[in-house]
C-alpha cells in the first residue's frame, strides 16, 4: 500500500508516446516506461485501499484506457525474529520467520504464495512456505564465504522488507567416532566424541536414540557426554548438536546398550604374589563386544586380558604384585576384581582375590615308600600356612590331596597315597582352591 512497486505489464500494441504513455491504478495515474510494443513498466503509486482489487489500465493519450486488470495492494510485511538464528554453511536449515502481514490475501480470491520468497542477502532468494499471517518457513541456501546475512521477505518477488534480521552461518560439526561405542542400560557412561568443527557454544547436546543429554566442549575435535538410562538393550542412533537442536545425521554412528553384567563368584580366590593365576569368573550377562573391550580389572586400575567361554563364564589371569627384584614393596595382600565390557565402565559387583607368599619345599623325608601308600612323609619348607591361602594341597605326581597335619609354617606331615606302579613322585604344594571350613 506504500506504492513504489515496479510493475511489469505485458500486452500488445504498446506505443512509445512519451508523457502520454501512462498507467492508471484506479483514480491515480503514473508515467509509463516503454520497453517494446508488448512490454511496458510502471511504478505503483501509494494507496489506502487494501482487501479489494484496484483496476489497472494503460492509456496512450491520457484519455482512453485499455481493458483493466486487477491489481492488489497489501500492507507491508515485517520480520520480528528468526528461529534458529544460525545454521551450517552447507545450507538446508529450516528457518522460521516470525512477524506479521505474511499472508494478506488469505480470505480473498487471490493466492500469492508462489510469489512469496525469502532473501538471504547476496546469496539470493529461496521459496517460502507460508504457514499463516505471522509465520513463514524458508530453507537457508549454502554459504561458503559469508558468515552473516540479512534475511528479508517479499510477497511479490520484487518488494523486500528492510528489517535487517541477521542469520549466521557456521561450519557444521563432523562426527567421526565415539569411545566407547557401548555401555550398560543404567547409563552414566562417559562417552568421548571425536570429530571436527566443534565450538564452545554453550548449546552442545548428545542424542542417544530419543534421549537428549547436555554435552561438554573439550576441544575443536572432542566433546564429552554421559549416556542416559535406556529402557532396554540394543543399538540406538547417536547424534550431536553444537548449536541447539541442529543434530547430525542419525545414520553416522550407533551406540550399543547392554544389560549390566554381574559377577557371582571367582575361582580360585587366591594365588601367589608372582601373579598369572588363571581365575574363572562366574556370573551373568557376559557379552562379547569384540577385541580390546572386555577386561578383568584389579584394584580399579590394572586391566588384564580375558577369554569369554560362555555368557556366564570368563577367564583371566591375576597380575603380579612383585617388583623387578621379586619384592612385594607395596605389601599387597588382595585386589578387588571387577569386569569391564567397554574398557571404561566397571561392574557394580566385585569379588576379592588374595595374594600369598609362595610355598617353598626344602626337604622331604623319607624320600620314598611302598606303592601301597600309607607312608608318613615329613615335608619341610616355608610359607606353608599363609593367612590368605585358599587351601593347602599336596601333590604326589598326579595325585593331589590335602595334608593330614599342618604343624607350623615350616613343616607338615602327610601320608602318601597308593600308586599302581613304582614311580618317582614329587611333593608339590598348591595354596589355592576353595578354603575349607574350620
Amino acid at each position: 500500500m506504500n506504492g513504489d512497486t515496479v510493475v511489469d505489464i505485458w500486452g500488445k500494441n504498446f506505443l512509445n508516446f512519451d508523457q502520454y504513455l501512462r498507467c492508471g491504478f484506479g483514480p491515480k495515474q503514473v508515467q509509463g516506461e516503454f520497453i517494446n510494443e508488448g512490454y511496458i513498466r510502471c511504478i505503483s503509486p501509494p494507496s489506502d485501499v487494501t482487501g479489494a482489487p484496484m483496476p489497472l489500465a494503460v492509456t496512450l493519450n491520457n484519455q482512453q484506457f485499455s481493458n483493466p486488470i486487477d491489481y492488489w495492494y497489501y500492507e507491508h510485511p515485517s520480520i520480528f525474529t528468526l528461529d534458529p538464528l544460525r545454521g551450517p554453511d552447507t545450507g538446508g536449515t529450516h528457518v522460521l520467520l516470525k512477524g506479521n502481514n505474511f499472508d494478506p490475501f488469505v480470505d480473498m480470491p487471490i493466492n500469492n504464495h508462489n510469489d512469496t520468497c525469502c532473501s538471504f542477502g547476496p546469496l539470493g532468494k529461496v521459496p517460502a512456505q507460508v504457514l499463516n499471517s505471522t509465520k513463514v518457513i524458508c530453507v537457508s541456501p549454502p554459504s561458503y564465504t559469508l558468515r552473516e546475512v540479512d534475511v528479508e521477505i517479499t510477497l511479490n518477488t520484487k518488494d523486500f522488507t528492510t528489517d535487517g534480521v541477521k542469520f549466521n552461518y557456521y561450519r557444521p560439526p563432523f562426527l567421526y567416532d565415539i569411545d566407547p561405542l557401548m555401555g550398560p542400560v543404567a547409563g552414566g557412561t562417559e562417552v568421548h566424541i571425536h570429530g571436527s568443527n566443534f565450538q564452545d557454544t554453550g548449546k552442545i547436546f548428545c542424542k542417544f536414540g530419543d534421549n537428549t543429554v547436555p554435552g561438554k566442549f573439550v576441544t575443536v575435535n572432542e566433546l564429552l557426554c554421559k549416556s542416559p538410562r535406556a529402557e532396554k538393550e540394543g543399538y540406538v542412533p547417536f547424534q550431536i548438536a553444537v548449536h541447539g537442536d541442529d543434530f547430525t545425521s542419525p545414520d553416522l554412528v550407533k551406540y550399543l546398550y547392554y544389560d549390566a553384567p554381574v559377577i557371582y563368584s571367582i575361582e580360585p580366590t587366591c594365588g601367589p604374589e608372582r601373579g598369572y593365576t588363571q581365575i574363572t569368573i562366574h556370573g551373568d550377562n557376559f557379552i562379547d563386544p569384540g577385541m580390546g573391550m572386555v577386561y578383568c580389572v584389579f584394584n580399579g586400575t590394572i586391566f588384564m586380558n580375558t577369554t569369554i567361554y560362555e555368557p556366564d563364564k570368563i577367564k583371566c589371569s591375576s597380575p603380579p604384585v612383585l617388583n623387578a627384584h621379586g619384592v612385594n614393596e607395596n605389601k599387597v595382600s588382595f585386589y578387588d576384581v571387577r569386569l569391564t565390557f567397554n574398557n571404561k565402565d566397571l561392574t557394580d559387583s566385585v569379588k576379592r582375590f588374595h595374594y600369598y607368599k609362595e610355598a617353598t619345599i626344602t626337604s622331604v623325608y623319607p624320600a620314598g615308600g611302598p606303592v601301597s601308600g600309607g607312608t608318613v612323609v615329613n615335608i619341610t619348607g616355608k610359607n606353608f600356612h599363609p593367612e590368605c591361602a585358599c587351601n593347602v594341597t599336596v601333590r604326589f605326581g598326579s595325585y593331589q590331596v590335602a595334608p593330614v597335619i599342618n604343624f607350623t609354617d615350616l613343616s607338615l606331615i602327610h601320608i602318601s597315597e597308593p600308586t599302581r606302579q613304582a614311580e618317582i613322585s614329587y611333593a608339590v604344594f598348591c595354596l589355592k582352591k576353595k578354603k575349607k571350613k574350620k
